[in-house]
């Protein structure tokens, strides 16, 4: 399963959380944020749709931090890098003062 945030994409490798006893993202992302995730046949799936997840997603992590540290480590995220973050393309050294 995959779905974004507002500048991150959060990848689950969902067929191995089944075995997972402690469903720890769902529960990080109610108690740390708004709840998107929940536990769908013993696995992590998005209280709504893609929209919803980019639009209210607050970019916490927590999700990915408890999977890795409570649950079965199959959770990650990635940075979405828009042309507007481009440093090499969008600025100058000399913008910087070096």
């Amino acid at each position: 399963m995959e779905f974004s945030e507002r500048t991150i994409k959060v990848i689950i490798d969902d067929k191995k959380c089944v075995g997972c006893k402690t469903h720890a993202c769902a529960a990080a992302c109610k108690l740390y944020s708004r709840g998107i995730l929940i536990i769908k046949d013993g696995k992590p799936v998005l209280g709504g749709d893609a929209a919803y997840a980019e639009r209210v997603g607050t970019e916490c992590l927590a999700c990915e931090y408890e999977c890795w540290f409570r649950g079965t480590r199959r959770l990650r995220s990635r940075r979405r890098f828009r042309d507007w973050m481009n440093i090499e393309k969008n600025t100058e050294s000399s913008d910087f003062g070096f």
